[in-house]
């Protein structure tokens, strides 16, 4: 050692190996004698005898006698390489001038498992490569140690020396090491500064690297935007530690998670206050304050970047119970400081409408938080979670109505857990600090691998934001064409005030609401009849509507029962036969009584037998197989639409008709309103409940249960509804008067994530089933039809506008980030070009290494200015966009290709195309 590998000539030659204690391998006899005295003993002895296994020990003899020195003439040390585990005699150097035995190893490129007496090396080969699987195919330490010893002895592995503790370490400190080396450290800069081992997105703006030091004025302050999401993660767990006495921390605030003693101390001096939720229950507030005994962390809680996926550096931390916003708080604050130079930060949050009610007072009220007083605090919701929240949360936080956000969903980081979420189980059982540090060492090679993809991702992006923009434009010149020009003129004038108003007041985009009044129930329909002229002209006409009222109650109770027999021959609940018996008794009593009375109110029409299928639809299976006898569930009940609108008026029975018209049609509109009810609530189920049980036999069951009776409710009501249209069709005067009323079938029941996500992929443009615009119908055929046809048209035409004016807004915010990717990568060059001449020439290394990343970054810069230039050579922007750049000739292909060497093949051959 200490000489490149050549012998130390203070060191006498070694010794010739010895020979092979075992002699000559004894010949095979025919009757196989030789195993008849074999041991387990001896059992490896003879399996490398004959060939069977690879030998551990290359070498053999030497340094048998040496002493447990440092400086031993000789000693066996272990050698763990890519191509399996070795034992070696390792030869100190003895010159009077030497370095320590660790740095002598470190110099022939082998790492030391420890510095005082090293016993097992790793090869800087091995640990880069089991860096690289880890962070690619997220292989754990110990599955990684096992293939190595696979590879070492195919047949025997369990005899190879177990390292797999000394891997785990070693690899530790090998990803600090590296992760110091490739962002600058030993340089004698500040190296303690919080974040200085972090990846920064290089598209979003930073003043003073590559945009502009200080806010331009003639610039739309939008473009100083920096956008973050912030979110939770409850796979993230990590158990108690029995030693935490034991825990080291390497990077502790200098990566991505916050630094812990900070962390703790904020949440001692703050206590979560409880708030009552305003929107729906959503579980990140109802969960908030959840608790589980043996974990130490329950999760983990994020910022990134909502446009190119970039986790912020000091912005993560671990959830000690649920997703507390005293917890959120300790990393918002900090990623909204990274924006102290910027016009403002959208933040986008699942249940923002909750967290931000408050936000400012706990940052006030916290001695250690606080907030730069330049940017605007924009709150916004994910496109997916928006829609799982009120209608005016819609209105209020939906990127699509936010100026300057641009076509971004803000579910970025929903996209980013996945990846993470593969080392959840090695990383559940380790140290805290170690956890971490993987952690970190992970986010930080996305960030990179994002880094070096940010150019073809720009590229493809601004062509797909050139086909949506012109989809967009032709949405909005059909719909603009059909609007009264004065009426546009004044749609523009209240969305530019609500843009203007909202970055200050949410409640400025109420515009985007459109006010329709619930459809009559059949309560208030009753109510009305009650105090109409025409039933109160008529003697005994009040009792009439009692009378239809209650036939319709029992008709409702026997399709009731007539699904519950459905369920019951399908999938038997415990309480299905108790119910249907006791919904049969209360049948059995009501309905002698009701016919006691139709002779009084249906006259002659009373004897004469109505029609059976009064109940119930044709296209069904047939469920009355159960028994031969007639139940309550199937006796016609003899109303006025059992015999229809012409026998009805024939017998001067034309006030019933009316009655009972008006009756059904409060009855369609409860069940429509109960279908759509429980379809949401169907639809919630499956992304909760069902999702959340996947790989739980016991929960996935439980949970189809609860989507089961969910179901049987959503059969009732489309029953009850369509047996009240076919009322309103027997009592109608014309099949046209009731046209808005169409028949429900199983595909509008679908209960699917797009039910509450209209915007979900491949589904933006597709219309949602007629029952939820159903509202909006009824009001365009009352008094008020205009007036509601004219709101209408005007909510149609202002998410018009927008989808326009945030392709555009895409347009532009590309169109800067093409200038500040080339600007990051050229900063990049400038640092280390500071760090060579720094280094100075007592550092040789430092300065070689510091010469060979500025050239990297000067080709990734030049290569980016080429590909964009291309790309825009032949996709422009459109004309019309004012893209508030400064004063530029224009790029024409030779342009585009000119000083662009031969290494740019790495962007030419991007394969970015766009299909016309």
């Amino acid at each position: 050692m200490g000489h490149s590998g050549q012998r130390c000539p203070s060191n006498p030659p070694p010794p010739e190996p010895a020979a092979s204690t075992s002699g000559e391998r004894p010949p095979i006899s025919p009757d196989n004698t030789i195993f008849n005295d074999v041991t387990p003993e001896s059992i490896d002895q003879l399996a490398a005898e004959y060939g069977l296994c690879k030998r551990f020990s290359q070498v053999r003899g030497i340094g048998a006698d040496a002493k447990d020195d440092d400086l031993s003439p000789a000693r066996m040390i272990t050698v763990v390489d890519v191509t399996g585990l070795y034992e070696f005699p390792i030869v100190w150097c003895k010159c009077s001038v030497r370095h320590a035995p660790h740095e002598q190893l470190l110099r022939m490129r082998l790492y030391p498992a420890s510095q005082d007496r090293p016993q097992t090396v790793f090869t800087f080969d091995v640990l880069d490569h089991f860096l690289l699987a880890n962070m690619e195919t997220k292989v754990p330490a110990n599955a990684y140690f096992r293939m190595l010893m696979r590879i070492t002895d195919e047949a025997y592995p369990d005899l190879v020396p177990d390292r797999y503790r000394e891997l785990a370490r070693c690899a530790r400190q090998w990803l600090r090491l590296t992760s110091r080396k490739r962002h600058g450290h030993g340089y004698g800069e500040d190296e303690d500064a919080p974040g200085s081992l972090a990846t920064p997105c290089v598209a979003c703006p930073r003043p003073g690297i590559n945009a502009p030091a200080k806010p331009d004025s003639s610039v739309p302050s939008w473009l100083s935007y920096l956008h973050l999401v912030v979110d939770g993660n409850f796979k993230q767990q990590n158990f108690r530690m029995r030693k935490p006495e034991n825990d080291v921390p390497l990077t502790d605030g200098l990566q991505y998670t916050v630094k812990k003693s900070e962390y703790e101390a904020h949440l001692a001096t703050v206590d979560e206050v409880s708030q009552r939720s305003t929107c729906n229950d959503h579980r990140a507030v109802s969960q908030a304050n959840s608790r589980r005994a043996h974990l130490l962390y329950t999760g983990l809680a994020g910022v990134a970047c909502a446009r190119h996926g970039f986790w912020i550096s000091n912005a993560i931390v671990d959830l000690l119970l649920g997703e507390r916003q005293i917890s959120i708080d300790a990393i918002t604050t900090r990623a909204i400081w990274l924006a102290a130079n910027l016009a403002g930060v959208v933040l986008f949050y699942d249940i923002i409408c909750q967290y931000f009610v408050k936000f400012f007072d706990r940052v006030k009220n916290s001695p250690l938080l606080s907030l730069p007083d330049g940017p605007v605090v924009i709150p916004a919701i994910g496109l997916f979670h928006v829609h799982g929240h009120q209608d005016q949360c819609v209105a209020y936080f939906s990127p699509d109505f936010i100026r300057g956000v641009g076509k971004v969903a803000g579910e970025m980081i929903e996209s980013m857990w996945p990846p993470l979420n593969n080392i959840a189980d090695s990383a559940r059982h380790m140290a805290e600090s170690g956890r971490r540090d993987l952690i970190n060492g992970h986010m930080d090679w996305e960030n990179m691998r994002k880094m070096y993809n940010s150019v073809k991702y720009c590229c493809t992006r601004f062509l797909d934001v050139l086909d949506l923009l012109e989809r967009a434009t032709k949405q909005y010149v059909t719909i603009t064409n059909k609007c009264a020009p004065e009426e546009v003129e004044r749609w523009t004038q209240m969305l530019d005030k609500a843009y203007e108003d909202r970055t200050h007041d949410i409640k400025a985009n109420e515009v985007f609401n459109v006010k329709i009044s619930k459809l009559p129930s059949r309560a208030e329909n009753e109510g009305q009849l009650a105090n109409s002229s025409k039933v109160k002209q008529r003697r005994g006409a009040n009792k009439a509507v009692v009378w239809v009222s209650k036939g319709i109650d029992i008709l409702q109770l026997q399709i009731k029962a007539t699904v519950l027999k459905r369920r019951i021959r399908d999938k038997e609940r415990g309480t299905d036969a108790k119910t249907l018996a006791a919904d049969r008794k209360q049948l059995r009593k009501l309905i002698p009584a009701f016919l006691a009375e139709s002779a009084r109110f249906l006259g002659a029409l009373a004897d004469e037998v109505a029609d059976e299928s009064s109940h119930g639809d044709a296209g069904d299976d047939d469920w009355d197989d159960i028994a031969d006898m007639p139940t309550p569930e199937d006796i016609s009940i003899k109303l006025p639409s059992a015999f229809g609108r012409r026998a009805c008026f024939d017998n001067g029975l034309e006030y019933l008709v009316d009655i009972e018209a008006e009756l059904r049609r409060g009855q369609a509109h409860d069940a429509l309103e109960k279908t759509r009810s429980y379809i949401g609530k169907k639809s919630v189920l499956y992304r909760t409940d069902i999702r959340q049980a996947k790989g739980s036999q016991k929960l996935g069951k439980a949970a189809q249960d609860v989507v089961d009776i969910q179901n049987s409710k959503i059969a009732t009501q489309r029953e009850t509804y369509n047996n009240a249209r076919k009322a309103m069709i027997a009592l109608a005067e014309s099949p046209d008067d009731i046209a808005m009323y169409k028949e429900l079938t199983f595909s509008d029941l679908e209960a699917r994530t797009s039910t509450l996500n209209p915007a979900e992929r491949g589904l933006r443009d597709e219309g949602l089933p007629w029952i939820w615009t159903m509202d909006i119908q009824e009001a365009l055929a009352g008094k008020s039809g205009d007036e509601v046809l004219n709101e209408f048209y005007r909510l149609h035409w202002m998410k018009a506008k927008c989808r326009k004016d945030r392709a555009e807004e895409e347009i532009v915010i590309l169109r800067h980030e093409m200038e500040r990717i080339p600007l990051s990568f050229a900063h990049e060059a400038k640092e280390w070009d500071r760090r060579a001449a720094k280094a100075g020439d007592n550092r040789p290394g430092h300065v070689a290494h510091a010469r060979r990343q500025r050239k990297h970054w000067e080709r990734l810069a030049q290569m980016a200015n080429s590909s964009f230039a291309r790309l825009l050579a032949k996709h422009p922007p459109p004309s019309y966009i004012n893209l508030w750049l400064p004063a530029q000739e224009p790029v024409t292909a030779t342009a585009a290709t000119a000083g662009a060497d031969t290494d740019d093949n790495f962007f030419t051959n991007l394969n970015i195309t766009r299909t016309d």
